[in-house]
């Protein structure tokens, strides 16, 4: 049979344009916000990126030592951040400021580790040789080693750190798509450590069982994160039903911030020299130098201390909760449900942070503190809605897949496929690895349709020298 022409027409994209963002709320981050604007100011780069590296690495320093602390509910100060911005918006410029005393203070403690673990080997081998005449001595505990900073660690390696290295842990990476690409994030691998990390976010005990090796249940460990990415892959990780649905997603801080390349002119300033990151630099090696409260001698489980509401802090954290509680059933914001649902605890982890950045011996978080967290959880909020519907896929489709079927079909041959006209079978066979199934192409097939980029064709076609039943042909000359 013969196929019409394809026409020149404009299909309409399969991703919507996100809107603008919301200015990001940089007043509300209390005592951090002069170190804030001063980074921004100094290197140009966008003030939200700014805020998600100086709250993240603010936040690792802190979530050791307290917890915050109400109606007998206990909510680590850990938080996940994950910032979006093009390559050239100086994500890895403004990331070093915020964690070099992190690096500093690590290096340092790999010094004493070498030292340390030369005592143990000692005290080891001294330990083996008496054992057998003196029954009741005590094994040599092992020195732990101080990694606090990891870029793309694997789900078991992250947990072994935990378990026998620093019990207070940060995965701090700009090229977060390293991580998200990488070996923790197969698809044999993702479910199990979502899930994981969900439950380090949360700060219950994990248990790790292996074939053949004894069960570990791991307590009282505390992991932040900050993933910062390039919107490509941004979209394949919010696009994600399964994160979204898993509850992850619920425990990041998204945020896409306003570029600000093309309005940028040198500044001759030396970031070291400041007087608000130097202020910055000595407050967090105070907390990161400050001995770590640990439960017992072993040093496998921190004891961090309560840190509870003032009266007023808790009337106002109570009425947001409920402010939100009525939001999470509205159709309009399903998108965003399972950050919703986790938004009066952000407030809460947040409002703890800052607390203990402007007072590190503060045992109560103020009501002026919560109104912060308040302020800077809505502005998350305002991203995730904008973020999550630019984001947004069919029902029962995956964003990033169907552009990939996209880019399949804009790549078919003039030679292999005549006017571009080609069988349902042909995708799922020989497309993207996601589609496998003949349902799942016809899902795809359909929402390529509906926006314009393919059309369904009657009667058979002939593709690969065979007659198929389900034909479509492209409506776009590539």
């Amino acid at each position: 049979m013969s196929y019409p022409d394809t026409k020149k027409i404009t299909p309409d994209p399969l991703r919507r344009e996100p809107g603008a963002p919301t200015a990001p709320p940089i007043d509300a981050l209390g005592p951090l916000a002069p170190v804030v604007k001063e980074v921004a100011h100094a290197t140009q780069a966008p003030p939200a990126l700014v805020m998600q590296s100086f709250l993240a690495a603010t936040t690792l320093a802190v979530q050791a030592h307290a917890d915050v602390e109400i109606d007998g509910r206990v909510f680590p100060l850990s938080e996940n951040f994950f910032t979006i911005a093009e390559s050239g918006e100086r994500k890895t410029a403004v990331d070093q400021i915020a964690t070099k005393p992190h690096h500093e203070f690590q290096r340092e403690q790999l010094e004493i580790y070498e030292d340390e673990l030369a005592r143990y080997q000692k005290d080891k081998h001294k330990y083996q040789h008496q054992k057998k005449q003196n029954t009741s001595l005590a094994a040599p505990i092992p020195p732990r080693y101080p990694l606090m900073l990891v870029q793309e660690p694997s789900y078991e390696g992250l947990i072994e750190l935990l378990k026998t290295g620093w019990p207070s842990v940060g995965l701090f990476t700009d090229e977060g798509g390293r991580f998200i690409g990488g070996h923790a994030m197969r698809p044999e691998q993702r479910l199990k450590t979502m899930a994981g990390l969900s439950e380090l976010w949360s700060g219950t005990g994990i248990s790790r069982v292996r074939v053949g090796k004894r069960i570990d249940m791991i307590y009282d460990r505390r992991f932040s994160c900050h993933l910062m990415v390039q919107p490509e892959v941004a979209w394949e990780f919010l696009g994600d039903r399964l994160l979204m649905t898993q509850g992850l997603l619920g425990r990041f801080l998204i945020c896409y911030p306003q570029s600000t390349m093309g309005h940028r002119s040198y500044q001759a300033v030396n970031v070291s020299r400041l007087p608000r990151v130097n202020d910055y630099h000595e407050r967090i090696m105070h907390f990161l130098r400050k001995k770590l409260p640990y439960q017992n001698k072993l040093k496998d489980s921190l004891l961090p201390r309560p840190l509870g509401l003032t009266a007023n802090a808790y009337v106002c954290w109570r009425e947001y909760y409920n402010t939100i509680e009525k939001q999470i059933g509205e159709d309009r914001l399903r998108v965003i449900r399972p950050f919703i649902s986790k938004a009066t605890e952000h407030v809460a982890r947040l409002a703890g942070v800052l607390t203990l950045y402007g007072a590190p011996d503060a045992t109560a978080i103020s009501e002026g503190r919560i109104t912060q967290g308040i302020m800077l959880v809505d502005f998350y909020l305002k991203e995730a809605i904008r973020l999550m519907e630019q984001g947004k896929a069919d029902e029962g489709t995956n964003l990033m897949t169907a552009e990939k079927c996209l880019a399949w079909v804009k790549g078919l041959s003039a030679e292999t496929y005549p006017k571009g006209v080609f069988a349902t079978c042909d995708l799922y066979q020989r497309g993207p690895s996601e589609v496998r199934t003949a349902e799942q192409a016809r899902r795809y097939l359909w929402q390529l349709a509906r926006h314009g980029w393919i059309k369904r064709l009657s009667g058979t076609v002939t593709t690969h020298g065979q007659l198929r039943r389900e034909g479509w042909q492209r409506l776009i000359d590539c």
